[in-house]
């Protein structure tokens, strides 16, 4: 039988998508360099929550560390969350890992590789995608100066609380189940 690879998370533990490398995920904690903290508008919040985009673009700010996404890699850990009237709603999150995050000179380049529907569900055409994005404050100019991102992520989805282990806060803990093992 296939064990299943769940991560204890802050307190919560959560099964790893399906997909995962065959080297699992004592090689995703090896790789986690960074845990990042992205602030996400309505809809593409429940976008992300239903599944329905699986690539967030974001335009780097180098002068802003947790903004400067060339130093995002596949394994580190993101969290989405829920930005309302200015403020991030940080009890409405959701926990995913980086698969890929990839860097394009400019909109057309990023469009030609990645399908608008995987970013912004909501849109219609490539051409009502690339508006959205140029209508974010500085948007055009940042990404003519600096380019733009395709953070390609997997959501952790949690499991039930019957099957949650304590982990300390903060931590980010292996573990491994198999059929009752952690039951």
């Amino acid at each position: 039988m296939r064990e299943k690879e769940t991560v204890l998370f802050r307190g919560s533990e959560y099964e790893l998508p399906t997909e995962k490398s065959p080297s699992g995920f004592g090689k995703m904690l090896a790789n986690v360099n960074y845990y990042w903290k992205i602030q996400v508008f309505h809809p593409y919040f429940g976008f992300i929550k239903e599944g329905k985009k699986k690539i967030d673009g974001r335009v780097p700010d180098f002068s802003v560390p947790m903004k400067n996404y060339r130093k995002m890699s596949g394994y580190d850990i993101i969290e989405f969350q829920l930005l309302e009237k200015g403020e991030p709603e940080i009890e409405d999150h959701i926990e995913a890992v980086v698969k890929s995050a990839k860097h394009y000179d400019s909109l057309d380049q990023f469009f030609k590789q990645v399908s608008f529907k995987d970013v912004m569900p909501d849109a219609q055409s490539i051409s009502e995608a690339k508006e959205k994005y140029l209508q974010f404050p500085g948007y055009k100019e940042r990404i003519k100066q600096n380019g733009i991102y395709a953070i390609q992520f997997d959501v952790l989805e949690p499991l039930s609380d019957s099957k949650t282990k304590e982990a300390d806060e903060g931590s980010l803990t292996l573990a491994m189940t198999a059929s009752g093992v952690l039951g």
